[in-house]
């Protein structure tokens, strides 16, 4: 790269001084006798500041999804997505063979699904297909 036509970095001139001292000081009002004050903390509703515990995954013992509830004998399901938030979107890496990929764009690009939807639409039927058989197997042990 030819130096001559690199520019040189140069400060900014006529800086309001005012300015530069919000800016130091974070923008934070100041009282009377010139004093920082901090800012204070919004709270957060108590809807948006609970957290559930996640489910933990990747046992190296699988467990049956029932459990039994301390206040009666009767059998309670409890699945991994029974405490997970619907509006978490967690990403899996979906690796496609080159043919795979050209076909999926394929119909992607003839049809009005998007590769995520598509994808969606097929996966989820499937995953409830599978989940009923896996209850199934359980139920009948």
């Amino acid at each position: 790269m030819n130096p001559s036509k690199v520019k040189k970095f140069t400060r900014a001139k006529n800086l309001d001084p005012t300015k530069v001292e919000e800016f130091i000081n974070g923008a934070e009002p100041e009282d009377n006798a010139g004093v920082v004050q901090p800012a204070k903390q919004n709270s957060a509703p108590e809807s948006i500041t609970e957290t559930k515990p996640s489910p933990s995954f990747g046992n190296s013992t699988p467990t049956s999804p029932l459990s039994t509830s301390p206040a009666d004998d009767t059998a309670i399901p409890k699945y991994p997505w029974d405490d997970a938030n619907d509006r978490v979107i967690k990403g899996v890496n979906l690796r496609l063979t080159e043919v795979q990929w050209a076909k999926l764009r394929f119909i992607v690009d003839n049809t009005p699904f998007s590769i995520q939807k598509y994808i969606m639409n097929l996966l989820e039927p499937a995953m409830e297909e599978t989940i009923k058989k896996i209850q199934d197997a359980l139920n009948r042990s």
